[in-house]
């Protein structure tokens, strides 16, 4: 049996640059997840208030990101290897000057993404230095 071919959406940022990307990997954000619901998927869907180069970042993320399983809120996860592994990618990602981890952090929010979210957040304040 041959495998099923993925969905494919369209984002469009703010300045007009279009990103093709898996909607299993989109659907990490709740505005893009609303929007597929309401049968938008079939078309450009415009990330308004995002820049290109910021979008490029989001969708890196939601394509690269390596996983693990996070097991109650203490985060301890049932594969240290894993995790060790995704704070390793999540700080190489987030390894950017603040002006970019700021815009990143307001794409967040505009997507509500709550992983990317919170890991915008905490590098924003581990970042800040007085």
């Amino acid at each position: 049996m041959a495998a099923r071919p993925k969905k494919m959406i369209r984002l469009r940022s703010m300045d007009g640059r279009d990103f093709v990307v898996e909607a299993k990997a989109a659907m990490s954000s709740e505005t893009i997840m609303r929007m597929m619901e309401d049968g938008h998927s079939s078309l450009c869907i415009p990330v308004a208030g995002v820049k290109a180069h910021t979008l490029a970042k989001v969708v890196e993320y939601w394509t690269t990101r390596p996983t693990a399983t996070l097991k109650g809120s203490d985060r301890k996860g049932d594969d240290g290897d894993a995790l060790r592994e995704l704070a390793k990618w999540e700080e190489k990602f987030v390894s950017i000057d603040l002006e970019a981890l700021f815009e990143l952090e307001d794409a967040a929010y505009l997507l509500e993404d709550g992983p990317l979210i919170e890991l915008t957040v905490r590098a924003a304040l581990t970042g800040i230095r007085y």
